[in-house]
């Protein structure tokens, strides 16, 4: 073979090879991609968070670079834990309003908000299913937090675990077919995963140290979460299968509450590092660490629009 044909045949081979890997995810089996540095994404990804900049805990959003920071609660009331609907034009979120904390919703720019839940125990940690149909979410109204699920208009709560034990913090898999979530029944903090109809629940992690708050990646490859196994608290990522687990963050503080971008290449969360809790952002592989608000009070919980 010639020179010039060795060279022609190369290309085609890098180029056959770039197709494959757009095609199937941009991944080859048995082998966990890391991104390398990226800009910034888009300011036209939302993120909503929670702050009490204005005196209590309100839902906020904000442009994926910072930008534009925008109250959409505004009551004498804590709301918190927000989470995004698929098409981006709900988001349902916890409060107390009411006397106890409830599920509600609301448009994306904060009109109509309604109450889901109605019951004298706790609901909280909503978690939207991908495909629009269903809200996850932990409950202690049978004597202990549980997870349950229901229609989006808050119909048909159906209870999916049954234990002793604290079972909370749903997040769906990108499917709809599967729920990763947070449960003591073996002592200590673990995720756990389960069909969506709470079958077949099965524990990922198994560390001496608690992990808390699993987010499942949009592309269904990873799912973060945080834990204390390194004596505080950072943002770790698996394999949606419990392996490769790996720690993003690294430092003296506390990072919490990871939530992925839509393209799955960022992470947004909250940390203390600088005094009090704001809310940051990395890549998937855990550089480029970058804070995006920045005010004297409390930013906290961020859902990116996914």
């Amino acid at each position: 073979m010639t020179k010039h044909r060795k060279i022609h045949f190369f290309s085609l081979l890098v180029t056959s090879l770039f197709l494959f890997l757009s095609c199937s995810g941009g991944n080859v089996p048995g082998i966990t991609p890391t991104p390398p540095s990226l800009p910034i994404p888009p300011v036209d990804n939302k993120i909503a968070f929670v702050s009490d900049r204005d005196g209590n805990n309100e839902i906020y959003v904000m442009d994926a670079d910072g930008s534009n920071q925008t109250r959409l609660t505004n009551d004498t009331s804590d709301d918190w834990l927000p989470s995004w609907s698929p098409d981006h034009l709900r988001i349902t979120f916890v409060s107390d309003r009411d006397g106890n904390n409830e599920i509600y919703v609301m448009d994306a720019d904060g009109s109509n908000q309604t109450r889901l839940t109605d019951n004298p125990f706790d609901d909280r940690m909503p978690s939207w299913s991908p495909n629009g149909s269903l809200i996850a979410f932990a409950s202690h109204r049978d004597g202990n937090f549980e997870i349950y699920v229901m229609d989006a208009d808050g119909s048909n709560q159906t209870r999916l675990t049954d234990n002793s034990s604290i079972d909370d913090s749903p997040s769906w898999s990108p499917d709809s077919s599967r729920i990763a979530f947070r449960s003591d029944r073996d002592k200590n903090q673990n995720i756990y995963v389960m069909n969506a109809n709470g079958s077949n629940q099965t524990r990922l992690t198994d560390n001496v140290s608690d992990d808390w708050y699993p987010s499942w990646s949009p592309n269904g490859l990873y799912i973060a979460f945080y834990s204390e196994r390194n004596l505080n608290r950072e943002i770790y990522v698996m394999n949606a299968d419990g392996s490769n687990q790996t720690r993003l963050t690294n430092d003296l503080s506390k990072d919490r509450n990871p939530s992925w971008s839509p393209d799955s290449l960022y992470i947004a969360f909250y940390s203390d590092r600088d005094g009090n809790y704001k809310i940051y952002m990395m890549s998937v592989d855990g550089s480029d660490q970058t804070r995006l608000t920045n005010n004297p009070t409390n930013d906290l919980q961020p859902s990116w629009a996914s």
